[in-house]
């Protein structure tokens, strides 16, 4: 789901810049920790946010992951999506 920009509210807007930190810190932290071994207070201590943070906008560490590849998946469709029509 796509997050218009006039529903972007102040505390809206501050809500998608925390689980953007929280996704980058898990990113950063996934290049040298295999994610069976890393911890929530790992990701949250790398991310600045308290643990009931992250609970707030993630179940689990493979939420993180699922949400990061269901972004990555929705850019590569909306990339070759102008491809597939043309044919």
């Amino acid at each position: 789901m796509a997050i218009k920009k006039s529903d972007v509210t102040p505390a809206s807007n501050r809500s998608v810049k925390t689980q953007w930190k929280i996704i980058d810190s898990f990113l950063e932290l996934a290049q040298d920790i295999p994610i069976e071994n890393l911890t929530v207070s790992q990701l949250c201590t790398k991310a600045k946010v308290h643990r009931s943070t992250f609970y707030a906008y993630f179940r689990e560490l493979y939420d993180v992951r699922d949400r990061c590849e269901d972004k990555i998946f929705d850019i590569m469709v909306n990339a070759l999506e102008p491809i597939f029509i043309q044919v």
